[in-house]
């Protein structure tokens, strides 16, 4: 199989990659490459979902490509060595499931083209040249609108009138700090205090809400970010035990707590 066939295929027409083609030495299968910050069993929807998606297409893992995992469990300082180890691979490309893995693997390789389902910020992270006219050898599905974060707090206060305090979760690893400083913003204009809970680890999410609720915050604004989606059913849990209201970005979230 040859390499713009699994850029077409995974990366749809988000984006050309002016990559030539590698000559596969006989009997060597493509690699694809699946480098995600998150512990494996966290990743398992996802990773079935891939390789499933891949089968209906007519390739099939150990037949027509082989799958190349690694993960940095959660802690970020490992991504560089991970990510030094995946090129060293030469995969055929490279799906990276957030967006700082994307920046660590950007930095290291032109070449290899490199598919996000949840982009942040390309543009000023400097991935992408532009929406219109990406370049260069990322693409993926932009997943935050600009301004979402400060609209999740006037929902929020719309929802709880007479609220003064609103806690905010963030993943201060994650690398994106555009959704935060939109909050922050939102809040100053609105003259409601913000009080921010941050993590870095799934296991920093238990400490994080009791810390809001120890504060008396009245409701929290989960920002996007990859962790917290892929934790959303502990998040929706935590915000029940605690009673306190979560406002989110995406529906996903929402389904969680049923």
């Amino acid at each position: 199989m040859r390499r713009r066939e699994f850029i077409t295929l995974i990366g749809g027409t988000a984006a050309a990659w002016p990559v030539a083609a590698s000559a596969q030495p006989l009997g060597k299968l493509p690699r694809v490459g699946f480098l995600s910050v998150v512990v494996r069993e966290r990743n398992q929807q996802m990773i079935a979902a891939f390789v499933d998606s891949l089968r209906e297409q007519g390739y099939v893992e150990g037949q027509e490509f082989n799958f190349v995992y690694r993960s940095a469990d959660g802690h970020l300082d490992r991504l560089p060595t991970l990510v030094d180890e995946m090129i060293a691979l030469q995969p055929e490309v490279i799906l990276a499931t957030v967006t700082p893995t994307v920046v660590e693997l950007k930095a290291r390789t032109k070449t290899i083209p490199i598919v996000c389902p949840f982009l942040a910020d390309p543009i000023r992270l400097g991935l992408i040249a532009s929406d219109a006219h990406p370049a260069g050898n990322v693409t993926g599905i932009l997943f935050r609108v600009s301004g979402l974060a400060g609209k999740q707090l006037e929902f929020g206060l719309k929802l709880i009138p007479g609220a003064t305090k609103i806690g905010m979760l963030v993943n201060v690893a994650g690398g994106v700090t555009i959704d935060r400083q939109e909050a922050e913003s939102a809040a100053q204009r609105l003259g409601v205090t913000l009080v921010p809970a941050e993590v870095r680890l799934p296991e920093d999410l238990d400490v994080a809400f009791q810390a809001l609720a120890n504060d008396h915050v009245q409701g929290v604004i989960v920002l996007i970010d990859g962790m917290f989606f892929n934790e959303r059913q502990r998040i929706a849990k935590l915000a029940e035990a605690m009673h306190l209201p979560a406002f989110y970005a995406f529906r996903d979230h929402v389904d969680a707590e049923d």
